[in-house]
């Protein structure tokens, strides 16, 4: 699915509610590797813009891999697809997940 992004959208994703904050960059840091600190970076922000996770590469995920390289200083990269199984991804939304406050449904829940 393409997403179109206009010059309001793109000025809304740099708004200062769009910011990594110094919290997020020292996590998004603590990954090993630069592609997976980009990795985490595209999907934090994206889920803050979304609420939920990338499932292709997209525009905005090409804007966000873009602009994250640029904020945390490695080459973009493109991801080809964002393996929903592979367990670093799975890691990556449990973290994000948390810091926003959230957690995958239980039994409990229903």
């Amino acid at each position: 699915m393409e997403i179109d992004l206009n010059e309001v959208e793109i000025e809304f994703l740099n708004s200062e509610q769009y910011n990594v904050t110094a919290d997020e960059l020292k996590i998004i840091m603590s990954k090993q590797g630069e592609r997976n600190q980009l990795l985490f970076a595209v999907m934090l922000q994206y889920y803050k813009i979304k609420m939920n996770f990338p499932t292709a590469h997209n525009v905005l995920v090409s804007y966000l891999s873009t602009s994250m390289a640029k904020e945390i200083k490695v080459e973009p990269y493109y991801f080809h697809e964002f393996e929903l199984n592979h367990r670093t991804v799975k890691r990556f939304r449990q973290i994000i997940r948390v810091r926003f406050g959230f957690r995958e449904p239980t039994d409990e829940d229903s």
